[in-house]
């Protein structure tokens, strides 16, 4: 479909995507997620170690990933999916006027926090388009890398994502992601079940650590690193 222009952000998300729901979920939450994310807010951190077992170091791990992923790269473009608000990716992005980044989420509200991170850092190499991962609006072999943070357990058609964003990224490149897992930590598991399905900021069914490998490898994607945190998994892998 042709994109329409809303806000300065060019929308290929068709009217009849059936993910509504979960996109207005993280335009609520929109307001209060760097917070959460970054640990800043004293009840949303203590939300987030008892629910995923995690604080700083998921931030920290965040930042790791992304300068790895630049460390590989001299130039090209780079697909971030979903790219958030850019809390942990835009400074870093900013500092590589040599590379294009195309920053695509799903929720509005958080592409508009992510205008107002973009303008702050007055950066020119990033490109905010609102997109399903599902049906992502690019040609085979676009991409020099895709860098996806905290996002597959967000995804409500997680093998589909998978094998779109295989489908966009070049051969012989990579795959940066992290993710929340099931099966590695009881208290997170019930967490999922109480809270993070009901608000829709997690979507069923959360994959497993042997069903994410099983799903990378059936769309040619070869683990190059692999690592937990907690109940997340921090991963790196190249298109075959």
């Amino acid at each position: 479909m042709s994109p329409q222009v809303k806000d300065g952000i060019l929308d290929f998300v068709s009217p009849d995507c059936p993910h509504k729901k979960i996109g207005e979920a993280y335009d609520k939450a929109s307001g209060q997620y760097d917070n959460y994310i970054a640990g800043n807010n004293p009840l949303l951190k203590i939300l987030k170690r008892i629910a995923l077992g995690l604080d700083k170091e998921a931030a920290a791990e965040y930042v790791s990933i992304t300068k790895k992923m630049l460390s590989q790269l001299k130039e090209g473009i780079v697909l971030d999916i979903p790219a958030g608000t850019g809390l942990f990716t835009f400074e870093e992005y900013a500092k590589r006027p040599d590379i294009l980044f195309v920053a695509a989420e799903y929720s509005r509200g958080m592409l508009l926090r992510a205008q107002q991170k973009i303008k702050s850092l007055k950066a020119e190499n990033i490109v905010l388009i609102r997109a399903d991962v599902g049906n992502l609006p690019f040609k085979p072999e676009t991409f020099d890398a895709v860098i996806c943070l905290n996002g597959i357990h967000s995804f409500p058609e997680k093998e589909k994502a998978i094998s779109q964003i295989s489908r966009v990224l070049k051969k012989n490149q990579a795959l940066h992601g992290s993710l929340v897992l099931k099966g590695e930590r009881w208290l997170t598991d019930l967490m999922l079940e109480a809270a993070y399905y009901r608000l829709l900021w997690f979507t069923r069914p959360a994959l497993s650590r042997q069903e994410l490998i099983e799903i990378l490898t059936k769309h040619n994607l070869k683990l190059n690193s692999f690592k937990t945190l907690s109940a997340a998994a921090v991963f790196e892998a190249v298109k075959s």
